[in-house]
């Protein structure tokens, strides 16, 4: 049949040489492609910042309340009369009364709990003394019978004490007893308490002492009644 001339003819030549297995077959040509792909980089992970925990703020110690101790009130000291009012008994005036005021004080002529002044030499007569106030001289303020005064010029000392029957208690102070502490007690009863202050004379008393003045004496026969005038 005759070949249509329109139609490209496949050479015999290039057909052959593709089918002649006498011929190596071409080595098949790999394409390496022009452009590598570079991986895309995996992101770094950002990392999550660990919280710092805020600081543990110190407990503020709760102060210790101290408590307030409970004073413990002083004792009430007995008194030791060293000043106030004075009476001065002169060489003139030995005898020296006492009345007892209840539990609370002495009177002597009327001032209570004085500082007694009397004068060296002169020999003093105590009375009006009561059983249930024992009356002491003392070398030391107190009651008992521990601070009494041992002298060769005073008697009957305690007068009231039980087994004690003298009425009156002497007392001849002498210049030994100048600028001594002395004082007079009631036995069983603090407050009746006071000072006993020996002078050297007369010429020493204190001036602001009180001069003991004795009660004036009552008269011994009463006075005549003024004779009624005449009728007329």
């Amino acid at each position: 049949a005759a070949l249509d001339p329109s139609i490209p003819q496949l050479r015999t030549s290039n057909l052959a040489y593709a089918t002649d297995p006498t011929h190596p077959t071409a080595p098949t040509t790999t394409s390496t492609p022009h452009h590598t792909l570079h991986p895309t980089p995996t992101p770094s992970p950002t990392p999550t910042p660990t919280p710092t925990p805020p600081p543990t703020p110190s407990p503020t110690p709760t102060p210790t309340t101290t408590p307030t101790p409970t004073p413990t009130p002083p004792p009430t000291p007995t008194p030791t009369p060293s000043s106030g009012p004075c009476v001065y008994y002169s060489p003139s005036t030995p005898t020296i009364t006492l009345q007892p005021i209840g539990t609370t004080s002495w009177s002597f002529g009327g001032v209570q709990n004085p500082v007694i002044e009397i004068v060296a030499g002169v020999r003093y007569t105590i009375e009006g003394l009561n059983r249930n106030h024992p009356f002491w001289i003392n070398i030391n303020q107190g009651i008992g019978r521990s601070n009494g005064l041992t002298f060769s010029g005073l008697s009957a000392n305690g007068l009231g004490s039980s087994g004690n029957g003298a009425t009156v208690i002497t007392f001849t102070p002498d210049q030994s007893l100048v600028g001594q502490d002395l004082f007079y007690n009631c036995e069983v009863h603090s407050p009746m308490t006071g000072r006993i202050r020996v002078v050297s004379s007369a010429n020493s008393a204190t001036p602001s002492c009180t001069v003991f003045q004795p009660p004036p004496t009552p008269p011994t026969t009463p006075p005549t009644p003024p004779t009624p005038p005449s009728p007329p």
